[in-house]
């Protein structure tokens, strides 16, 4: 009863953040990382190990620190892919973090501070809204402030009980599990260890915490190993080149992502990280918090300099006052150092530095209080008055915040109806996974597989699979993803405005076209059928190009890039980017004009105003590549030799094929021709370009070349039987026998290791011929040596039952 006494404010604290807590939650997720821990923690108390078997193909390789799901395992097997019930299962690891933040406060300036640095802490928008999320920030900072408080005793006593050194040694083994950016407080607390002549627990820490990650590391990496369909892990990627050339060193990479991160992070390490306002979340604000954000715009670097200020009174006294101290600053160091390399920008990884910055803000007050003599600072009402005024913008963001969030959950399709009149850039709350959930669970069935740019779908459809790609990638890819698969649904989101995820892919593929077919406020579902099997099937009504709007600009951009009209596309797409500052979409499309027209200079600056941009790193992977080609063809305007010139031009085609641009790789081929007319390989594959773009009569000259240089070379022979086939189809009528002449032309791109141009024929035949067998027999055999078998099945079962006999 004495301990709940003594207790009774910090329990008050956690209890106020717990109910915060709960009026944020909603059924959405910011980051699709929740999603993952989600299927991972629901996998897991179904006592199936870690295993993702939401997609097409189940995968047990975990791209995240594995120790979050095991966490959520008490709620999720009640609650099997709850996202409610693992957010609120979250928020009270953020009461925990508190209550262990308060005792860390606590032991070292009193009660009191600790209350109020406490109660700062809990009312912070950013410390609300990650523990309201499906992360592992929450359980992070818990763990971080209990490992504080046990290296702070383990500094203070000259021998240490096993008891302590078990629980820090299990505590530490646990915080690398949880979050991989630990190693820079581990590393801290080596460090410290050994300067305080510890080196005993130092070197059992090292040993405990790399040998439980190390055989994390055996069970992923080796046994289980990196799959195709798997994100990449953060090791891999962050070796990658993110904001310069492929071809620049990795310390300049390095150096240009500090330089862009220290800018992008300045104003909040500097002090408004204590202040910070989610625009994305709070909608149709009230005018007292518009008078704030409007004062927060200049008084913004009063509270930089008060906070900065403090920050280092406060860090000058640890490091005098506490043994541990020294440990604080070097994480702040080392973790610095991690974010500001790290290529994602976001201000949720600045979160672990709130609780030292507030520790080392009331550290300088109390010391203040103590050097100066400064009575006023104890008077309970000056203390109120000062901590009421300091906590005001955070409760007026908190409370427009939980408004928001309020109206949405009450209705999400009219909140969405609202938001795309008054504020179409804002597209958090304006994407109800559940209601596209009910509507896929009632219309369609289980086996069906559907693809989407987010996976957050996955955890409401039941049963049926969800494939998560990329929008970044190219257009050949994203089709061959949909086919490989058997795709039968596309779930498209709103960006801003009207322009949705995926849109130019649906737009612009000559393979695939998608039938609208349900709308849930911003998210959009089409129902994919191929291009060649049916004509019946038109795609959603195309928007204008308008010069006015920054969707039109967008769009008229794109267009301007697929006809090679780089100039104008450069015109539209500024207007664009200045009009949707924060879209990388638009930074992204502006970014391919300069790559294609050649300006290096304003693509990397593209490169690296997009870094900074919120959800831009699905476009990273194909930027560097469009860098990388951008530079290659440089250099071979460069080159004297014509034979180097014409082998480089060769390979540039046939990369701008795979990327999607016909029209370029068209042009590069018929340029290495140019520079060398015999070269045999480039004349075989202009052949093909030229079919595919629809230029027979330039491919029926590169033919005849080709047989004056090697008439009996096997894909020569196939290309005029090709030829021949593609004559006597043009002047038959009868559709078994197109069919049949499509099925002659797939079997001889088959012959030339072409699959996807061999699954087009066998579709076209199909098309021709809906009742035939042999075609779809065929697409089953196409996908079977793909490996594809989800989609070889589809095939062969449709040979079985072709859609009039079904």
């Amino acid at each position: 009863m004495n301990l709940l006494k003594e207790n009774r404010g910090i329990l008050a604290v956690c209890g106020i953040f717990f109910v915060l807590g709960i009026l944020r939650l909603n059924d959405l997720s910011l980051y699709t990382d929740s999603t993952r821990y989600l299927i991972w923690g629901t996998s897991v108390a179904q006592f199936k190990g870690y295993l993702d078997d939401t997609q097409p193909d189940p995968d047990r390789y975990v791209v995240n620190a594995p120790l979050y799901p095991v966490l959520l395992f008490p709620v999720l097997i009640v609650f099997p892919h709850s996202i409610i019930a693992a957010k609120i299962w979250t928020v009270l690891w953020g009461a925990c973090a508190l209550f262990l933040f308060h005792a860390w406060l606590a032991n070292s300036m009193g009660r009191r501070a600790a209350i109020l640095g406490t109660m700062f802490l809990a009312l912070n928008p950013l410390m609300i809204v990650i523990s309201s999320e499906v992360l592992s920030e929450a359980p992070f900072l818990a763990l971080m402030s209990l490992l504080m408080i046990l290296l702070d005793r383990l500094m203070e006593r000259p021998q240490t009980p096993p008891g302590l050194t078990i629980a820090f040694l299990v505590s530490a083994s646990a915080v690398v599990l949880l979050r991989e950016v630990s190693i820079t407080l581990l590393a801290a607390m080596f460090f410290t260890l050994v300067v305080r002549r510890r080196g005993k627990i130092a070197f059992l820490l090292l040993a405990c915490c790399a040998s439980v990650y190390g055989l994390w590391l055996v069970r992923n990496l080796i046994l289980v190993g990196e799959t195709p369909s798997a994100q990449s892990s953060n090791i891999h990627f962050f070796f990658q080149h993110a904001v310069t050339p492929p071809d620049a060193s990795f310390l300049n990479e390095l150096a240009t992502r500090i330089q862009t991160n220290a800018r992008g992070f300045s104003v909040q390490l500097g002090g408004m990280l204590l202040y910070p306002l989610p625009p994305n979340l709070i909608l149709w604000p009230g005018d007292f918090f518009k008078l704030i954000v409007n004062n927060m715009s200049w008084g913004k670097y009063g509270v930089m300099a008060v906070v900065s200020l403090t920050s280092v009174i406060g860090l000058v006294w640890d490091l005098r006052q506490s043994r541990s101290g020294i440990m604080r600053a070097i994480f702040i160091v080392f973790y610095l150092m991690i974010i500001l390399t790290y290529p994602i920008h976001d201000v949720r990884f600045l979160l672990p530095l709130l609780p030292i910055m507030i520790f080392y803000a009331i550290k300088a007050i109390v010391w203040l209080k103590s050097r100066f003599l400064l009575a006023v600072l104890s008077r309970p009402g000056f203390i109120l008055s000062g901590f009421s005024l300091a906590i005001l913008p955070n409760v007026a963001c908190d409370f427009e915040m939980f408004r928001t969030n309020s109206l949405y959950v009450q209705s999400p399709q009219a909140f969405y109806e609202k938001v795309r009149i008054t504020n179409p850039e804002k597209t958090y709350f304006t994407v109800p996974w559940r209601l596209a959930g009910k509507w896929f669970k009632e219309n369609t069935p289980q086996e069906v597989v559907v693809a989407s740019s987010a996976k957050d779908l996955s955890t409401f459809v039941g049963e049926r699979k969800m494939l998560e790609i990329n929008s970044g990638i190219p257009l050949p890819l994203f089709e061959s993803f949909l086919r490989d698969n058997a795709v039968e649904y596309v779930l498209s989101t709103g960006l801003w405005s009207d322009v949705t995820s995926y849109e130019f892919f649906m737009r612009e593929s000559p393979r695939l076209r998608f039938e609208h077919v349900f709308s849930a406020s911003n998210l959009h579902v089409f129902k994919v059928h191929s291009r060649w099997k049916t004509t019946l099937v038109e795609s959603r009504e195309s928007s204008g190009l308008d010069s006015i709007s920054a969707a039109g600009l967008l769009r008229k951009g794109r267009l301007d890039i697929l006809m090679e009209n780089y100039t104008g596309a450069v015109q539209a797409l500024q207007k664009a980017t200045a009009l949707v500052p924060t879209q990388p979409e638009t930074v992204f499309q502006l970014f391919l004009a300069y790559t294609l027209m050649g300006d290096s200079l304003n693509a990397i600056q593209q490169v690296q105003s997009m870094f900074t941009k919120p959800r831009s790193t699905p476009y990273v992977w194909s930027a560097q590549i469009h860098l990388s080609a951008m530079n290659r063809y440089r250099q071979v305007k460069l080159m004297k030799s014509d034979v180097q010139q014409s082998n480089e031009l060769f390979a540039l085609s046939k990369l701008y094929w795979n990327l999607g641009y016909q029209r370029r790789a068209y042009r590069l081929i018929r340029e290495t021709i140019g520079i060398d007319p015999t070269f045999f390989s480039g004349l075989l594959w202009a052949w093909h370009y030229g079919i595919q773009t629809g230029d027979t009569l330039q491919s029926a000259a590169y033919l005849r070349t080709l047989e004056s240089i090697d008439r009996t070379n096997t894909v020569v022979k196939s290309f005029r039987a090709m030829t021949q086939f593609s004559d006597t189809l043009r002047r038959t009528k009868r559709p078994e026998e197109r069919a049949r002449l499509r099925l002659a032309i797939a079997r001889e791109y088959d012959k030339m290791d072409l699959p996807e141009e061999a699954i087009d024929e066998a579709e076209r035949g199909i098309g021709e011929y809906p009742s035939g067998r042999n075609a779809r027999n065929f697409l089953g055999e196409m996908f079977q040596k793909k490996e594809k078998l989800r989609a070889a099945a589809r095939a062969l079962d449709s040979a079985s039952y072709p859609p009039e006999q079904q």
